[in-house]
């Protein structure tokens, strides 16, 4: 199996711009690339009810609805996770096939304990974390901030960390591409 990238960061810092460029760079070398995502787990749970009681599924992307939904699925994963701080983790490695050869982008790892779930279930070595900083994305709650700062702040976590703002659709597409392709390198993938 290929190398597992765990994206860290602020909600809205990129890493979806990341998973992109990720995505890219492996299409023009011919090899396979997969999002895994904790929160899509969370959101394939609540969809049914959300759908019943208010209408709106947990993939809307109409920014009003998300508005309305946002915190329901905030507390609805912090319930989960008070039961079982695992359960996304859980979930979402279900999704990584062991003995495939696809390249898995991992891209909203916030808490230390499901990095840390990922690393025991395939190994350290396996899984690569990448912070991705962008200065005009802020935490978007002081949960978000501290989840992130313990990362941040334990030793051997991270292994690569990029940085990026400021930039239009068309520069953020490239960097993407560049960066991803560099961590790609850098990890033995290319």
């Amino acid at each position: 199996m290929r190398k597992i990238f765990a994206l860290t960061g602020f909600a809205r810092s990129g890493k979806d711009t990341l998973y992109k460029g990720f995505e890219r760079a492996c299409e023009s070398v011919g090899m396979n690339c997969v999002r895994v995502a904790f929160a899509d787990c969370l959101k394939e749970d609540i969809d049914p009810f959300l759908l019943s009681k208010l209408g709106i599924s947990a993939w809307t992307e109409d920014n009003e609805e998300k508005f309305i939904i946002r915190p329901l699925l905030v507390e609805y994963g912090r319930a989960a996770r008070k039961l079982d701080p695992l359960v996304w983790a859980k979930q979402a490695e279900k999704k990584i096939d062991n003995d495939d050869n696809s390249i898995y982008i991992v891209t909203d790892t916030r808490y230390l304990n499901e990095l840390q779930s990922m690393r025991n279930t395939y190994s350290t070595d396996q899984v690569v974390c990448v912070y991705v900083n962008n200065e005009d994305a802020p935490a978007a709650n002081e949960e978000e901030r501290e989840s992130i700062r313990v990362i941040l702040e334990t030793k051997g976590t991270v292994n690569k960390v990029i940085s990026w703002a400021n930039m239009d659709e068309e520069e953020l597409k490239i960097q993407s591409i560049k960066l991803a392709t560099e961590i790609l390198w850098e990890n033995g993938e290319l």
